[in-house]
């Protein structure tokens, strides 16, 4: 009896126990799912590019990729082919004495030996931050931490066509003085290549001032004058941006040769494109050195030195056989050697080009000077104290009598003339340089054309501006 007990006790316990797995089994299936679970979402890339890319210093067979890196310490190159082709990539790194410039987020890559009049496509390569630091000595043995950790970033948009020194008929663009607010900046810009011709010019310039003063590089210069130009296809078509006297001023301007470096590593250099030789010019700051606290003139203490060797590099360049066979020679400066006022800034140019350009029988003929500064458009007669402008000069300006090239000077915010910004281009070809001026509307004002052998005609059924006299400077 005790047993049979015993037997019915632990059966009911059994079955209490598999009871709740007996009501599960019986329940109906649960329903399947309405939609896979998202996938995981991928990592962060360590490395990314901030800003960029733009092409820059553009010459025959050659050109300059800029862009400014984020995510720490990152090494950086570009890849390049032909376009439209099945060429292996060419990789060139943003290296200095075999290793990568990793510390700075600015990079500046130069590719060469270009085919001219070739097309290109290009993409960067960034090089993520190392997983491991290099102090430490337990490295693992997977290959992952021994293989460079690679960011490829590629757009169609990503391409370029190589300068060449035939004789193919091309327009660049230039303005200067845009001492406005960021957004007006935008704005001035984006008109001169809608309205104007900077949209189908070969080559766009920013003559100098592109703004007051650089006291954050990446903040004023960059997102401020650089992002601009990218926006409106300086991935594809170089600018140049060409140092004016504000562009000496502020906490950061000494930083110009860490972003901006020419090939030359200074802010002046040259270039061949088609029938023209360009040389550029750094005219430094419009006033002497004063107290090394000072905003705009204290980190000009050793500017006599750096145009001393300015000078030396120009009496070399008119030496070369790539100027001296060029059909035209432009010069494309933020001030010039006549037509402008202010002592100090036509003296410094005054020593960098000595007699290589000046009198009625120079060394070396120059077609055209290209200038701001002045804040007021002018175009002067060769040989002359004689301008072209919508007002008479309201400063006294140095004398033209003894340059057989004319100076185009571009508007600029607050001067005396009607207009707070200006753009020219220059259309070259094999029989003339053309040179158009407009506003911001795209309305021409001026035009004229300079012939290879220094002859400028005026084109009067475009001009608006007048003749005027000036009295020159002792």
């Amino acid at each position: 009896m005790r047993i049979s007990f015993c037997r019915r006790a632990v059966a009911l316990c059994l079955s209490l126990l598999f009871l709740p797995l007996l009501l599960l089994s019986q329940q109906p299936p649960a329903p399947a799912p309405t939609h896979l679970p998202a996938p995981a979402q991928q990592p962060t890339p360590l490395a990314w590019l901030e800003h960029g890319p733009w092409l820059t210093y553009p010459d025959v067979g050659a050109v300059s990729v800029g862009f400014v890196t984020g995510g720490g310490r990152v090494g950086a190159g570009v890849d390049y082919r032909r376009r439209s082709s099945e060429d292996d990539w060419q990789r060139v790194w943003h290296s200095r004495g075999g290793q990568l410039q990793n510390q700075y987020p600015q990079h500046l890559i130069r590719l060469q030996d270009l085919t001219p009049g070739e097309t290109y496509e290009y993409r960067i390569v960034l090089v993520n931050p190392a997983a491991k630091q290099f102090h430490d000595r337990n490295f693992p043995k997977e290959p992952a931490f021994r293989d460079p950790q690679l960011t490829i970033i590629a757009a169609d948009r990503f391409h370029f066509t190589a300068f060449g020194a035939a004789a193919d008929d091309y327009v660049f663009s230039l303005t200067a003085d845009l001492q406005f607010s960021n957004d007006m900046r935008k704005r001035i810009l984006t008109s001169y290549h809608e309205r104007g011709a900077m949209a189908q010019s070969r080559f766009n310039v920013l003559l100098g001032d592109a703004l007051n003063e650089i006291n954050v590089f990446e903040r004023d210069y960059v997102a401020g004058v650089l992002n601009h130009a990218v926006g409106l296809g300086a991935t594809t078509q170089p600018w140049l941006f060409v140092r004016g006297n504000h562009e000496w001023r502020g906490v950061d301007a000494p930083r110009w040769g860490d972003f901006l470096p020419a090939p030359t590593g200074s802010s002046f250099f040259s270039f061949r494109c088609g029938d023209a030789y360009y040389i550029v010019m750094d005219s430094g700051e419009d006033r002497p050195a004063a107290a090394l606290t000072h905003h705009f003139s204290g980190n000009n203490a050793s500017e006599a030195t750096y145009m001393a060797e300015q000078r030396d590099w120009l009496a070399e360049v008119v030496t070369r056989k790539e100027f001296l066979n060029a059909k035209y020679r432009i010069v494309l400066c933020h001030s010039a050697p006549y037509t402008h006022g202010g002592k100090f800034m036509v003296q410094n140019l005054e020593l960098i080009i000595g007699e290589q350009f000046k009198g009625l029988e120079p060394r070396h003929r120059i077609h055209l000077w290209l200038a701001g500064h002045t804040h007021v458009y002018t175009r002067s007669i060769p040989c002359s104290n004689d301008l072209y402008a919508f007002v008479a000069p309201h400063r006294k300006l140095f004398s033209g009598n003894d340059y057989v090239f004319p100076v185009i000077t571009t508007d600029g915010p607050g001067g005396p003339g009607t207009l707070d910004t200006s753009c020219i281009s220059v259309a070259v070809s094999a029989d003339t340089l053309s040179v158009t001026s407009r506003d911001e509307q795209g309305a021409v004002f001026d035009r004229c054309d300079i012939f290879p052998d220094g002859r400028i005609v005026d084109v009067p059924d475009a001009m608006t501006v007048k003749r005027f006299t000036y009295v020159p400077l002792p």
